[in-house]
């Protein structure tokens, strides 16, 4: 912020939201600045008032509001009937939005264009009828100084929620409506800037996934030799393999019979005792995440205690076909009961060799024909069992991890290094939001 002027006199602030403002500057609740509307209650409808698409209304959740943006690629859809019932929650343009109870209470994003009648779901709440600049409370709304204020206001015991009337209550810092809109002005242009920055460093963390798939899919099916002769693997999302090469389905290549996790709840987290593993715990990596920890009893997870060759495999919901290989690194651990455990053969397979398979094109076409018919997405124990690999013998299979695990670290250091940047950009633009709309910096 050190390249921005500062204003010429501030004044020290009376309020609890603001240490100092600029002299000109005054402070105002939003509540006489906006009017609140929500739809009432969490069963202000049903899902027997969910509709098909252009047979009702748009009704917007929190999932879509993406970094203070609206986004319809994905909607839900509200009978006419009950849009109707409600107008005063019809969105319309530059009105801002608010999620007010659930995860991600505190998100907020603006309606720079509704083009298609558009409602809200009970946790939200719109700010309408705006007597400053729509844009301005969009942004301050969006600013640290608000957002730390949120946990503040939760009165929920169990779920995260705040009450319309306390939300009215949040203090606004008020320029002149000019300044506003200089402000406003100033952050559109430099936002649009930081974000087509990140937009297109997430574009190249995209082409370097994808040229990681590519990588692990070649090696795994195809060898490291480019002039081996091949032959037709008689599986299709496999395709040619070596001719040296075979194909082997997993049931033959573990010692165990593919087995269920624990049917236990997560209530522990003592680090003394073996960790248990679900599916949330395990990162896009293949590690697992630190926030979610989690433990079972001893005598509770003696069965399901994983060792060196153990794979896991995701069973069902959005992340079917999401593996884990346990490295003893993590130290005792068990795995819940929407993960199932290949004990692989350590004798005819090299465990990262498999692990790469499942990261490779044809193991994710696979997983996609066994759900392509399933109203609810899963993959059973069985259906794991008669799941096609390359198999090359294990000198060959040492040689590819060896060559992936070098290749692969090269492409991660480099998205590492990408997303790190990203976090920047992000922390800059909240920042940057942050100093124009309290004062911190002047506006030109």
């Amino acid at each position: 912020m050190m390249k921005y002027q500062k204003y010429d006199k501030y004044k020290i602030s009376n309020n609890p939201w603001f240490s100092e403002l600029p002299e000109n500057w005054d402070v105002s609740r939003i509540k006489f600045n906006s009017i609140l509307f929500g739809r009432i209650g969490y069963r202000g409808y049903s899902t027997d008032d969910l509709v098909d698409e252009k047979e009702g209304a748009i009704t917007l959740s929190p999932s879509n509001m993406i970094n203070g943006k609206l986004d319809f690629s994905k909607c839900t859809y509200l009978s006419w009937d009950k849009y109707n019932e409600s107008p005063e929650i019809k969105m319309r343009d530059h009105d801002v939005v608010m999620v007010k109870t659930g995860s991600t209470i505190g998100k907020v994003s603006f309606a720079e264009k509704i083009e298609y009648p558009t409602t809200i779901n009970p946790q939200l709440v719109l700010y309408k009828k705006i007597k400053c600049n729509p844009k301005f409370l969009f942004y301050y709304l969006f600013s640290k100084n608000a957002q730390d204020r949120i946990p503040l206001y939760n009165s929920g015991s169990t779920i995260p929620t705040m009450k319309q009337e306390d939300i009215g209550r949040f203090y606004l810092p008020m320029p002149s409506m000019n300044e506003q809109n200089s402000i406003v002005e100033f952050l559109d242009r430099e936002t649009t800037h930081i974000d087509t920055l990140i937009d297109k460093k997430q574009k190249l963390i995209e082409l370097l996934k994808e040229k990681r798939i590519a990588l692990i899919t070649q090696t795994v099916t195809k060898g490291l030799n480019p002039d081996v002769k091949m032959k037709d693997s008689g599986i299709e999302w496999i395709g040619k393999i070596p001719n040296e090469w075979n194909v082997n389905r997993l049931k033959f290549l573990i010692t165990k019979s593919l087995q269920y996790g624990a049917n236990e709840a997560a209530e522990l987290d003592d680090v003394e005792l073996p960790r248990y593993i679900r599916i949330t715990d395990i990162k896009e990596n293949g590690s697992l995440r630190d926030d979610t920890f989690r433990s079972l009893p001893k005598e509770v997870a003696q069965p399901y205690l994983l060792e060196y060759g153990d794979l896991l495999f995701a069973r069902s919901g959005a992340t079917v076909g999401k593996t884990f290989l346990y490295s003893e690194s993590w130290g005792d651990a068990a795995y819940a009961g929407y993960l199932i455990r290949a004990k692989l053969n350590l004798l005819k397979v090299i465990p990262e060799f498999i692990n790469y398979y499942t990261k490779s094109k044809g193991y994710t076409s696979w997983i996609d024909s066994m759900i392509i018919q399933a109203t609810i997405q899963n993959v059973s124990a069985e259906k794991y069992a008669s799941l096609f690999f390359p198999i090359p013998d294990i000198k060959e299979q040492k040689h590819i991890v060896d060559f992936l695990n070098h290749e692969t670290k090269k492409i991660d250091g480099l998205i590492d290094k990408i997303e790190k940047a990203i976090n920047k950009h992000q922390e800059y633009r909240i920042a940057l939001i942050s100093a124009a709309v309290t004062g911190k910096i002047k506006v030109t």
